[in-house]
């Protein structure tokens, strides 16, 4: 009975030890969750918000060449649509790129982000100084779902998700350049 009962402990502690779920190499989307709260105010000391006076969205016309870029900086003349963000704005958009990045339980070798080869930017995020210079910008070509930012600043993760809650946010601030306008 002893033995009966040791190798039946045996087998179940077995049957348990390998039924521990393993994590998935299973390729993930790289769907955004929520993982931090953010908001402008807490971010008022960190770069670029330290410098930052008003934050604008803007569109302009792709060129192949050097985007709206002029002297390593952007140049407004190229702007179609510019919108300057108000408080509740600011919050919303902190919200998008500082709070949305991968899910950390997925393992990150296993995300599979879409991208393409192209890069035509038509938007941007600018950070402006009091004096209404930029200190900051985030270009974003949402057809081809890339972006570049300006050296210094840190966004967090680009997951899949971010690109199409900005797009959404420039259409409800009112920018239609670059979101369903193309030409």
């Amino acid at each position: 009975m002893k033995i009966t009962l040791t190798l039946l402990c045996i087998v179940l502690v077995e049957q348990l030890a390998y039924s521990q779920s393993q994590p998935s190499s299973e390729p993930h989307f790289a769907y955004c969750v929520k993982t931090k709260s953010l908001t402008r105010t807490k971010l008022k000391n960190t770069y670029p918000f330290d410098r930052t006076k008003k934050i604008q969205l803007v569109s302009f016309k792709p060129d192949y060449e050097s985007g709206p870029m002029k002297n390593g900086t952007l140049d407004s003349t190229k702007f179609i649509e510019s919108k300057t963000l108000r408080r509740k704005d600011e919050n919303n958009l902190v919200d998008i790129l500082y709070n949305y990045n991968f899910d950390p339980k997925v393992n990150k070798d296993s995300i599979v982000t879409e991208a393409m080869m192209c890069y035509e930017p038509r938007n941007a995020v600018l950070f402006k100084n009091n004096k209404n210079e930029i200190v900051a910008y985030l270009e974003i070509c949402f057809e081809c779902l890339r972006h570049k930012e300006s050296e210094g600043l840190l966004l967090g993760e680009f997951c899949q998700d971010k690109y199409s809650r900005l797009k959404d946010f420039f259409g409800q601030i009112g920018i239609k350049y670059g979101l369903t306008e193309l030409e």
